[in-house]
């Protein structure tokens, strides 16, 4: 498992927490999805930022993984809660990229 691989990871995550965060804001029930508007564009927001900072280099990399990873995991917990399709399919995305993190830090 290399950067390659968390990169990727990153972005994908980043692309459905965006959607699953947009697609929260088109439902009539907004107001118990604030918290996950939140998470998923504050987790998106995150993972983008450090998958471009771990693309060029390596100073904190394993920091900014475990940290990536801990907000990542935060937002899978969120997405479970709900029931949309697209909340679900973030959470799944979320994990995948948790292990992706784990595998990369076991190392």
């Amino acid at each position: 498992m290399g950067k390659k691989e968390i990169i990727e990871a990153f972005v994908e995550c980043a692309a459905h927490c965006r959607n699953c965060a947009y697609s929260c804001l088109k439902e009539e029930e907004i107001d118990d999805l604030k918290n996950c508007i939140t998470i998923n564009t504050l987790t998106a927001e995150i993972v983008e930022k450090m998958a471009l900072g771990i693309s060029t280099s390596s100073d904190a990399e394993e920091m900014v993984i475990r940290h990536c990873r801990s907000q990542i995991l935060a937002c899978a917990e969120e997405c479970e809660i709900h029931d949309y399709a697209y909340c679900k399919e973030c959470a799944i995305a979320c994990k995948k990229a948790v292990t992706v993190c784990d595998s990369y830090l076991s190392k």
